[in-house]
């Protein structure tokens, strides 16, 4: 067995022996037949390789990589990757960020600060390897070169070639192919986004009404929220006065009629008003019905102002304003076919699912106007009706206020936050032909792993919380498209759907944990960034639920009125005067509160001396 010996360098030296006793191992026979050659040919492995062997091992290492730089050099557009990026509910976002880094690898002076940053590689490379010389270490004079060699290597395979991310948003119905993006980002981005995609829907089904292809954010359930408080936004008004009046004229006098055959129940559980409403046109009732030829009303019979009111209600272009400004608010483009549809399929389907019935667009706002006719009537006509009404509904707005932000808003910020890594990876690719690109690389997939992990568990969320719907929309279901199952909020179920939206945001920091455990880079900064990013959002939602309540309105109401004459009282008089002021009333107002009526006693009890005021 032959020594080795060191040099001054970390290369070892084949021992100084010029002809090593080489011998074929067991099994193998030699196909040499002169006498003791030098290097035998045998038909099995070697023991031992010999210096030339050796020395010729050590070309073809050398090789090798030039090898590489000349395949990875010889790549053409036509193997450029293509690949697919879901995103759901923030197409915007991600499309805008996608489209402007391309826009920056493709500038030439991007293209040339590659370059710099490689010379400052190299030169930094070989200053590292100088000063370790000369503190003793020991080095050799191109060890550095590795690093350096395997960043070009990686930039010339994975940042020159340039494809194409295509970008699908399910939710919004919305496509966008974006070129000019680096194959390594491309393979990387795309490879994670499959991954989430492919858990998503193993978690969800596409087909699914509530799924999270179809209800990410909880666009539909903001539509039925929004239907709810903000009304139904016809386009002729006058429906609106004519609805009122003849609930109040023929509708109210239909039911409080003895033999009656219209009941409260019925109004209460139905699933279409008119055969209702039809039951209320009586020929000797009278109402006034408005219109854009009499803006003014015109008096007609019960059973004359009904089939006119009918023959405009049922009208689908009637709603098209509430539909299209729902959509909008929903986050989707009404001027947009695709959008458009993709909205009225959505919810149409959403409701269907909630109701457990079939149901059409027309018919369900048709349903919610004329409830809402209903509604205003009993409240103006019965005060306590008003009040039983209006608590309910902002004890549903308080309990909702929570849930309805974290599904407004984690998509939202979640695209921003995909927006902001995908701007800053033209910098962090600077660093890839430079000793620092295993650090850049990290970062790079920390970033979409940590983005990939939240969108998984905001998926798995998003499901329990459709499962917890079906409870909280139990009651409602029972009443059909009555006027109880619109107005209903206040209920227990409810109560668990709004505190399951806060349970939405620990989605993300279960997400930094898995990528801190996964890449171990930023665990402290993703966390202190992840609660930085909930905070917000859940104090307002917690600001909202408390100004729901009748105590927080008065409040507000009350802070309201009080900073005109605050204001005013300021810009007339300096502080001192005001706090002199000030004190001087609450002495009066403490003296008399004794029963000093005396108003110079009065001030005499505050501790201060002065004229009467009167």
């Amino acid at each position: 067995m032959p020594r080795w010996r060191r040099s001054s360098g970390r290369m070892p030296r084949w021992p100084a022996r010029s002809t090593p006793s080489w011998r074929c191992p067991p099994g193998s026979s030699s196909s040499t037949t002169s006498p003791e050659p030098r290097y035998p040919r045998c038909s099995g492995p070697l023991w031992r390789i010999g210096p030339s062997e050796g020395r010729q091992m050590k070309k073809t290492f050398y090789v090798l990589p030039l090898v590489f730089l000349v395949v990875i050099l010889s790549h053409s557009t036509s193997h450029a990757i293509e690949m697919e990026y879901y995103t759901y509910n923030g197409f915007n976002a991600v499309v805008s960020a996608f489209t402007k880094i391309a826009l920056i690898f493709s500038d030439a002076d991007y293209k040339g600060l590659f370059f710099t940053v490689i010379v400052l590689g190299i030169l930094m490379g070989g200053v590292v390897v100088y000063f370790l010389a000369l503190s003793g270490g020991r080095v050799t004079p191109l060890s550095w070169t590795w690093p350096v060699g395997i960043g070009i290597s990686l930039y010339l395979a994975l940042v020159l070639p340039k494809g194409t991310l295509h970008i699908y948003d399910p939710v919004k119905n919305q496509y966008q192919p974006v070129g000019g993006i680096p194959d390594g980002l491309i393979a990387l981005i795309g490879a994670l986004n499959k991954v989430e995609r492919g858990l998503i829907d193993i978690v969800s089904t596409a087909a699914d009404p509530v799924g999270y292809q179809q209800q990410a954010g909880g666009v539909g359930f903001d539509m039925l929220l929004n239907i709810q408080s903000k009304g139904v936004l016809l386009s002729d008004q006058y429906i609106h006065q004519s609805l009122r009046k003849y609930v109040e004229d023929c509708l109210y006098f239909e039911v409080a009629r003895p033999g009656t055959t219209l009941t409260i129940n019925d109004l209460a559980n139905n699933a279409d008003f008119i055969p209702l409403f039809r039951k209320a046109a009586s020929p000797a009732i009278y109402t006034t019905f408005y219109e854009d030829a009499k803006p003014e009303g015109r008096t007609l019979k019960c059973s004359d102002a009904m089939p006119a009111i009918e023959a405009k209600i049922t009208n689908p272009s009637l709603f098209e304003n509430t539909s299209q400004a729902r959509c909008a608010d929903a986050g989707f483009d009404p001027s947009i076919p695709s959008e458009y549809n993709q909205c009225k399929g959505m919810f149409t389907s959403l409701v269907n699912w909630v109701q457990g019935a079939v149901f059409d667009a027309t018919q369900i706002y048709r349903q919610n106007a004329m409830a809402q006719s209903l509604s205003s009537v009993a409240q103006s006509a019965s005060p306590d009706t008003a009040i039983a009404v209006l608590a309910g509904r902002d004890t549903g707005t308080s309990l909702l206020s929570t849930g309805v932000v974290a599904n407004e808003w984690i998509p939202i910020i979640r695209a921003v936050i995909t927006a902001i890594a995908i701007g800053l990876l033209p910098f962090l690719v600077i660093f890839i032909p430079t000793p620092l690109f295993g650090k850049a690389v990290t970062l790079i997939a920390g970033f979409f792993i940590w983005l990939t992990a939240w969108g998984v568990t905001d998926a798995i969320a998003h499901q329990f919380a459709m499962d917890y719907a079906v409870k909280a929309f139990a009651e409602v279901r029972q009443y059909q498209l009555g006027l109880t199952a619109i107005s209903t909020f206040g209920t227990a179920s409810l109560k668990t759907l709004a505190a399951f939206g806060a349970i939405r945001w620990s989605g993300l920091m279960l997400a930094t944990v898995i990528t801190t455990m996964l890449v171990r880079f930023g665990g402290h900064a993703l966390s202190m960034l992840a609660g930085q990013i909930t905070s917000s959002p859940q104090h307002a939602a917690q600001v909202t639920g408390r100004v729901t309540t009748p105590e927080g309105g008065a409040g507000l109401i009350s802070a309201l009125e009080n900073a005109p004459p605050v204001m005013a009282n300021a810009y007339k008089f300096d502080f001192w005067q005001r706090t002199h002021a000030k004190a001087n009333t609450m002495a009066r107002s403490t003296g008399e509160g004794l029963g000093l009526l005396d108003t110079d006693s009065a001030f005499e009890v505050g501790g201060i001396q002065g004229q009467s005021a009167r």
